[in-house]
């Protein structure tokens, strides 16, 4: 720099940077995880797409863009979905996210979306359904009637 008497100023160090405009590429919703066995002590389940679950806080995993925020929505949120949670990939593009107990489903049905959002704001296309039911009621017993049971 140079100042009207003529004086110039030393050179400051270089600044290098990058600009990055990149679209993030779709996230993927790999698997939804029932960690609540039907039976004590039984290994945790998943659970298939259109699967039906006794979860209310499943654990949801996926892969997507590096070190981005993962958003998980009930519904397309291009047509009105409402987003249900907000977690962070890793270094790897790995993300999981298990509801806390404030927000656990409500017994029904779920489409989950999952769209990204990058560093540089930009965002990805959604990628999803991946649709499960949550049922975490028993069923009635049934009535026998007089307790006998006959066989025809």
């Amino acid at each position: 720099v140079v100042d009207k008497a003529g004086n110039e100023s030393n050179e400051t160090t270089s600044l290098n940077f990058d600009i990055d405009t990149a679209t993030p590429g779709a996230p993927s919703i790999v698997s939804v995880i029932d960690d609540v066995p039907a039976v004590a002590g039984g290994p945790d389940e998943t659970i298939a797409h259109e699967g039906i679950t006794n979860d209310n806080r499943p654990t949801i995993t996926g892969t997507g863009p590096k070190n981005a925020t993962i958003r998980i929505y009930d519904g397309d949120p291009a047509n009105g979905g409402t987003k249900l949670f907000e977690t962070t990939s890793d270094g790897q593009g790995n993300w999981s996210y298990t509801p806390t107990a404030a927000q656990e489903l409500a017994d029904g049905d779920y489409n989950f979306y999952a769209d990204a959002k990058a560093a540089n704001g930009q965002e990805s296309p959604v990628t999803g359904p991946y649709t499960i039911t949550v049922d975490t009621v028993a069923p009635e017993k049934p009535d026998l009637g007089n307790g006998t049971l006959s066989a025809t």
